[in-house]
């Protein structure tokens, strides 16, 4: 990036960070990053491993990391890395619908079980007499405008 660019989101109450646009690598920048749930726990976990990484270094160092320590630890996000990040989000994302599906799968079937299938049998069933009665209806007005159904197919 550019030290112009750089210089436009120095946050200065964030230490000195500069901003480095892994948010827009995880989760993207269009209106469409909102629903990115993937992109926004990938880059959920990104932050996360920073703090680690900071609270590490403070540890080890005494100190907090500087702008261009943050840049470099930044810089080891590689390709394969941001894959993995987003693998592992897609990943907690499966376990926990899977989660939610087991959880709700007993009230389903309960609530498919309770009475239900008969109630909608009646309903099929008046919906097929209706709609034999309306053919049935149909065929004796053509009858009686003088169009000969059964020798129309008949003929074909």
């Amino acid at each position: 990036m550019a030290e112009e660019e750089q210089a436009d989101f120095n946050f200065g109450d964030s230490g000195g960070a500069i901003y480095n646009k892994m948010f827009e690598t995880l989760v993207g920048h269009d209106r469409e990053a909102e629903s990115n749930i993937d992109g926004l726990l990938a880059y959920g976990l990104y932050k996360l491993s920073k703090r680690e990484w900071v609270t590490e270094f403070r540890v080890r160092k005494g100190r907090r990391p500087n702008s261009e320590e943050i840049e470099e630890y930044t810089r080891t996000w590689t390709a394969t890395r941001l894959n993995g990040v987003r693998s592992g989000a897609k990943q907690a994302l499966a376990v926990y619908a899977e989660t939610v599906i087991e959880a709700a799968t007993p009230g389903i079937l309960k609530e498919a079980l309770r009475g239900k299938f008969w109630n909608d049998v009646l309903k099929n069933m008046a919906a097929n007499l209706f709609y034999t009665i309306i053919l049935i209806f149909v065929a004796m007005v053509l009858a009686k405008a003088g169009v000969d159904l059964i020798g129309i197919f008949k003929s074909t």
